[in-house]
């Protein structure tokens, strides 16, 4: 369930064609936020049920991003079927604001 790396040759087989809800944390190794955002999902997704699956993808080198509009880091996004559902930029969410974009 939790986190596998991947980039953009990964994306479109582990997101945009994949049937279940995939949340990618868009991340870079050098930030700071980003690593506080993966260990609040880490705890939350332990505490609950969660039958999301995590990608991380790291920003940096890669074409998806900017393919996909991201223009900060840390950013998630949600899909379902393959299309995203909902997107958050920043690192500023509570575990309950959390709780509620990933409805678990």
């Amino acid at each position: 369930m939790f986190m596998e790396i991947i980039d953009d040759s990964l994306f479109v087989l582990r997101v945009l064609r994949n049937p279940k809800t995939i949340c990618v944390i868009w991340s870079a190794p050098w930030c700071a936020p980003c690593a506080e955002l993966k260990k609040k999902i880490e705890a939350l997704t332990k505490l609950s049920n969660c039958e999301i699956e995590f990608v991380i993808f790291n920003i940096d080198t890669q074409v998806t991003p900017n393919l996909r509009h991201i223009k900060m880091i840390p950013t998630l996004t949600l899909f379902k079927d393959g299309q995203e559902v909902r997107r958050h930029a920043g690192a500023g969410l509570s575990v309950v604001q959390l709780k509620e974009f990933l409805a678990l």
